[in-house]
């Protein structure tokens, strides 16, 4: 009789785990401590953050991921971005943008920096220290890309070891190895375990190609966002989320004055003569189809116009004769796109075939003659 009750006893036990296991979600449709993968995603997201590194006249050049580690704004992300950064901006999966970034510290090695925003209720999470990490387990890597914000690909642990162990990672500081298939090229990354807290920082490129990874532990490099130095990022209110092609042409732009002057939109007309006004010049051009088609912008004046300027058209007159140059060259780069002259008394009379030669050796850059004259 007792042996029955203590049967009946054991299976209403067993009943009641296997229930208790169901409503808290451990049925085999849940990842880590009960998470699915869109809360995981959703549990990431909350502390992560997209920054986007401008060429300090509006033009994005790179986007790269942060995390935060404080909820008064602070946040790591790879050095190597905001090294020479102009302009900075960060945004939030909320919606929240800032454009007054500061940089508080960095450490080279590990190329690693970290930066405060001006806000004080950031979802920061307790980095999982590296060694409590476990071989084989499961990660979370977020990444951004103009067509793929917020990505989350999913990934294995392979192992934690010094730098120096690894080719190429570097030398005197931990790293986490892992597996995983990135679609497209990011700059840097974030790495979460399966409860949804961060793990490493990856800092450096992962070509489509590659299907591992290294990361720096965010453990290690926690102590940065205590620091009090700070240094202006240079204010990031005049960039906005590029389409792939305008980040892959900032990022790798072409020398090619075919190219350079197809891209150019604001230019800059200076004279150096007083035998010919700018203005004359300006009213001319504006005239011509070819002008129209390009979509030109053309300005003059002061400095700050030159310096937003895409091309800078430059006119002269040699002395004692009836020759005015010109040249057109990329205002970046410096590259000359065309030279040339017009046999001219002055701009007032001259200008219709200054502004002629002009556009016919541009022409000539877009659509070159054929070698040998064929």
């Amino acid at each position: 009789m007792e042996r029955q009750r203590f049967m009946n006893t054991e299976a209403i036990l067993r009943v009641t785990i296997s229930l208790v296991l169901v409503i808290c979600g451990f049925g085999g449709v849940s990842r880590g401590q009960g998470l699915t993968d869109e809360q995981l995603k959703e549990r990431c997201i909350q502390s992560i953050a997209i920054v986007l590194i401008g060429d300090g006249e509006g033009v994005v050049t790179d986007i790269a991921s942060a995390v935060a580690i404080k909820a008064d704004g602070v946040l790591l992300m790879p050095y190597h971005v905001i090294k020479n950064a102009k302009e900075v901006q960060v945004r939030l999966k909320s919606g929240e943008i800032f454009d007054d970034v500061m940089l508080l510290g960095a450490d080279e090695r590990r190329d690693v920096a970290a930066i405060r925003i001006q806000t004080s209720d950031l979802t920061a999470r307790v980095p999982v220290n590296y060694d409590e990490l476990k071989i084989g387990q499961s990660l979370s890597i977020f990444s951004h890309s103009p067509t793929k914000l917020w990505k989350m690909t999913g990934g294995n642990l392979t192992g934690v070891h010094l730098a120096d162990e690894v080719p190429g990672a570097g030398q005197g500081f931990r790293i986490i190895q892992f597996d995983a298939i990135l679609g497209d090229e990011i700059n840097g990354g974030v790495l979460f375990d399966s409860k949804g807290d961060p793990v490493g920082l990856v800092t450096k490129d992962f070509p489509s190609s590659q299907k591992s990874g290294i990361a720096i532990p965010i453990s290690n490099v926690k102590a940065l966002g205590n620091a009090q130095k700070t240094q202006s990022l240079g204010s990031g209110k005049a960039l906005n989320i590029p389409s792939e092609s305008a980040l892959k042409a900032a990022r790798n732009p072409s020398k090619e004055p075919k190219d350079l002057l197809q891209n150019s939109k604001t230019i800059y007309i200076d004279s150096k003569t007083t035998y010919f006004k700018e203005q004359q010049l300006i009213n001319e051009l504006s005239k011509r189809k070819e002008v129209k088609d390009w979509g030109w912008i053309l300005t003059t004046g002061s400095w700050e116009a030159r310096n937003k300027a895409d091309l800078i058209i430059e006119m002269d007159h040699q002395i004692l004769s009836f020759d005015f140059t010109f040249t057109v060259r990329h205002r970046k780069s410096s590259i000359l796109i065309s030279t040339g002259k017009a046999v001219i008394a002055d701009g007032a009379s001259g200008a219709p075939k200054m502004a002629d030669n002009i556009v016919k050796s541009l022409m000539k850059v877009i659509n070159p003659p054929p070698p040998n004259g064929k």
